[in-house]
């Protein structure tokens, strides 16, 4: 039992768009697993950094004569 050419050409039409849609999927999901490792990889930097300059405020601090017990928490 032979199936018409066009029943043929019809269903390659529905795997392609299933395979359009799989494929913008993965590459969606490809994405996002990359900016979560970028994230990653620039988190310890950026604590780092913050460390630094919580570091430098505080030392700034005491040099102008407040000590820590002085500082309050607001904004935090």
């Amino acid at each position: 039992m032979k199936k018409p050419s066009s029943k043929i050409r019809d269903e390659i039409a529905k795997l392609q768009e299933r395979l359009k849609v799989a494929e913008t999927k993965e590459a969606e999901r490809l994405g996002e697993a990359g900016l979560r490792f970028e994230k990653r990889a620039l988190l310890p930097g950026a604590m780092i950094e913050l460390a630094r300059r919580l570091r430098g405020t505080t030392a700034l601090r005491l040099a102008a004569g407040s000590s820590p017990k002085d500082e309050t928490r607001q904004g935090w």
